[in-house]
């Protein structure tokens, strides 16, 4: 064993011991033990060695941790948040900032958040909380809204619609409560919702600005229906459907023509069997039999015309002139059978009879003529 010259480089006083600190020999002081001798001590049995205590190959000072042997002067630093060169620093990435157990060189990708680290149970954030570098689709909020798909947002493409939105009238479950309120629907297609203002979400000719139909409804939504869409005497036609009296059930397109006087299927003609020419209030059809003569009609009071006034059919026998004198019964025709007498007829002497005097009288309306025949009777002409 190759003998050193002892060199003494300090005195120092431990516990009432004074030693001496001494190298053993004259190589440089960080690559040989340190020794400790005792001075001047009675009791002193044993030396203490001071020494390299992790084996790195540094003893202390220089070594700022000599019970690790990863610790010393110029070492490699390792994720362990040490200070692992000595140089009073420990690295960044080395810090467990959040104290979540994971250090940033372990791959904790955001060492202000404890529940982000390798491994964490994903959480409806919006963060990658496992650090697997993928943010789940439902932790996005692609529209914006500030509620993702995960907080129960169940249309994340339309910032309109969240869990508590407004109902909006736009056919969506806004609020996401799982209902379209009924107001948003747009039952017949026609484009417009309750909502918007369609009066009759059940008939897609129906919603505001829509033309109007002759079908009796208020097709615009603006509250009216056209008068000429009504059907005010309930004959199933409407006004702009041909009605052309729209008080009247009797009258319409197509309606059997009545008895009445009146154009009832509406075709402008009012037939002639229903004119009362003669204005006695009766009509061909209903039995005027002469709807030139206002004296003429059914139940009409004869008068002595020689004419069927009643239109029974008959003519009163005191109406005919039977001996075509010109003259009735009626007239004033005391003899309808002989065309000689009659109101204002001249007298005649019979043969064989001579007239005495002439005298006339009025009976029956007849003037009577008075013979004096020759056997002095009276006798009537």
């Amino acid at each position: 064993m190759k003998k050193h010259t002892l060199q003494a480089l300090a005195v120092l006083k431990v516990y009432g011991f004074e030693l001496s600190l001494v190298l053993l020999s004259t190589l440089p002081l960080l690559h040989q033990p340190t020794v400790l001798l005792p001075l001047n001590s009675q009791n002193a049995t044993t030396t203490a060695v001071l020494g390299d205590l992790d084996g790195d190959g540094f003893p202390t000072p220089a070594d700022c941790d000599d019970n690790n042997p990863n610790t010393y002067p110029g070492a490699p630093e390792i994720c362990d948040g040490q200070d692992n060169n000595c140089d009073g620093i420990v690295p960044a990435n080395e810090a467990d900032a959040d104290g979540d157990g994971f250090m940033i060189c372990e791959g904790d990708c955001n060492d202000n958040n404890a529940s982000v680290y390798p491994g964490a149970p994903e959480m409806c954030d919006g963060l990658d909380n496992d650090c697997n570098g993928i943010i789940p689709a439902n932790e996005v909020d692609n529209d914006g809204d500030g509620v993702r798909v995960c907080e129960g947002d169940c249309n994340d493409n339309n910032p309109d619609i969240y869990p508590g939105a407004p109902e909006l009238c736009d056919g969506l479950d806004n609020d996401c409560n799982g209902i379209v309120p009924a107001n948003e629907a747009d039952a017949d297609g026609d484009g417009v919702r309750i909502c918007e203002g369609d009066c009759n979400d059940n008939n897609a000719n129906v919603y505001p600005g829509a033309l109007e139909l002759c079908d009796g409804l208020d097709n615009d939504c603006n509250g009216i229906i056209p008068a000429s869409e009504a059907d005010a005497d309930g004959d199933g036609v409407r006004v702009c459907q041909g009605d052309c009296n729209d008080n009247n059930a009797t009258i319409y397109p197509g309606a059997p023509e009545l008895c009445d006087g009146l154009d009832n299927n509406c075709d402008g003609i009012i037939p002639a069997g229903e004119v009362d020419a003669d204005g006695d209030g009766f009509f061909v059809c209903e039995g005027d039999c002469d709807d030139n003569n206002a004296t003429i009609y059914p139940g009409a009071p004869e008068i002595c015309d020689g004419i069927d006034n009643n239109c029974d059919g008959i003519v009163p026998l005191t109406e005919i002139d039977n001996d075509g004198d010109g003259f009735i019964e009626c007239g004033g025709d005391c003899n309808d059978a002989d065309a000689g007498v009659y109101p204002g007829a001249p007298g005649l002497r019979r043969p064989g009879q001579r007239l005495r005097r002439y005298h006339s009288a009025r009976r029956a309306g007849c003037r009577w003529r008075w013979l004096f025949p020759l056997s002095g009777r009276l006798q009537r002409q």
